[in-house]
C-alpha cells in the first residue's frame, strides 16, 4: 500500500510505478544451514504488542490499555510495496501475466501494476551489517540487522550486475526479460500462500539495555488482514490490507523471486 501513511490513499508511486522501472517488492527467505533457501512467505508481517507498564512508561500506550494487547500494525515493521497504477497503461510485458483484478482496478482499462519481482526484504531474515556507533557507554563498533525494500533492491541490482558480467554486455530494460521467464523451470520461484507464522519477542525498550524494561511483541509473517495505519500518533486508521499472495503474478512480491537458473535464463548463457 504503497504511500498510505502520507497521503491516505492506496495507490502505486512514481518512479517505481514507470513501465520502465524493475520495482522490487520484499519477502521473508528463510535460509537454511546449507544456505539453501528453506522457506519463503510475502513480507508483510502484523506486529501487536503487550502494553506493561515499561511501555506506558515510554508513551507506546496508556494506562486505560495496561495489560492488553494492542491491535495489529504494520507501523515499525511495514511491509512489502505495491499496486495498480492509476496513470501508467499496462505494458506489453505484463498482458496475459498479471490478471485483470488487478490490472483492472480502476476501469476496464488495464494499468501497469508492481512490483515486478520480490528478493528478502523482513529486517528478521535480512541483512547484518556494523559500524561505529554512538552508544551512552562510548563509541564503538557493533553489529545489527537490517530490512526494507530498500535491502532487497541493491540485492537484486548486484544478481543484474552479475547478470551483465555473465552476458559480457548491458541488458538494457529487464521487465520483459524477466516476464518471459514465467513458467520456465528454476526462473522464478513463486511465493504463494504457506500458512501464518508466528514469532514471539522480548526487545529492550530502549534499543540497548533492559535498563527501562521491556516491550513483548507477537508478529505474525504473510498477515493479510486488517490492521492499523497511523500518519501520525493521534492520526489512524484500520482498514483491509490490499495487497495478497496468491499463486501466479500477486501484488505483494510480483512473479516471486528469483529462481536457482534465473542468471543463466536472463543471460542465455550457462
Amino acid at each position: 500500500m504503497d504511500n498510505f501513511v502520507l497521503t491516505g490513499v492506496v495507490g502505486a508511486t512514481y518512479p517505481a510505478s514507470s513501465p520502465y522501472a524493475t520495482r522490487i517488492g520484499g519477502t521473508t527467505t528463510a535460509i537454511n544451514a546449507a544456505g539453501q533457501r528453506y522457506s519463503e512467505f510475502g513480507w508483510s508481517t502484523g506486529r501487536s504488542r503487550l502494553c506493561n507498564a515499561a511501555f506506558v512508561a515510554a508513551g507506546g500506550c496508556t494506562d486505560a490499555q495496561l495489560g492488553t494487547w494492542l491491535p495489529i500494525s504494520l507501523t515499525g515493521i511495514l511491509g512489502s510495496g505495491g499496486g495498480t497504477s492509476q496513470s501508467y497503461h499496462q505494458p506489453a510485458y505484463q498482458a496475459g501475466i498479471v490478471p485483470a483484478s488487478l490490472s483492472q482496478m480502476f476501469g476496464n482499462e488495464p494499468m501497469r501494476v508492481k512490483p515486478d519481482i520480490s528478493l528478502d526484504a523482513d529486517p528478521a531474515t535480512g541483512m547484518l551489517v556494523g559500524e561505529t556507533q554512538t552508544f551512552p557507554n562510548g563509541v564503538y563498533y557493533d553489529q545489527y540487522r537490517i530490512g526494507g525494500t530498500s535491502l532487497a533492491s541493491p540485492l537484486f541490482a548486484g544478481l543484474i550486475a552479475n547478470a551483465g558480467q555473465i552476458a559480457g554486455h548491458p541488458l538494457g530494460l529487464l521487465n520483459p526479460a524477466i516476464y518471459a521467464l514465467n513458467g520456465k523451470s528454476g526462473g522464478i520461484n513463486d511465493v504463494v500462500p504457506a500458512g501464518k507464522q508466528d514469532q514471539s519477542r522480548a526487545d529492550f525498550i530502549n534499543t540497548i539495555s533492559d535498563a527501562a524494561g521491556f516491550v513483548y511483541s507477537t508478529r505474525i509473517i504473510d498477515y493479510e488482514g486488517p490492521e492499523m495505519f497511523c500518519k501520525s500518533k493521534d492520526s489512524c486508521a484500520r482498514i483491509d490490507m490490499t495487497l495478497h499472495v496468491t499463486p501466479g503474478y500477486d501484488n505483494m512480491t510480483g512473479l516471486g523471486s528469483p529462481g536457482q537458473n534465473f542468471l543463466s535464463l536472463i543471460t542465455g548463457k550457462p
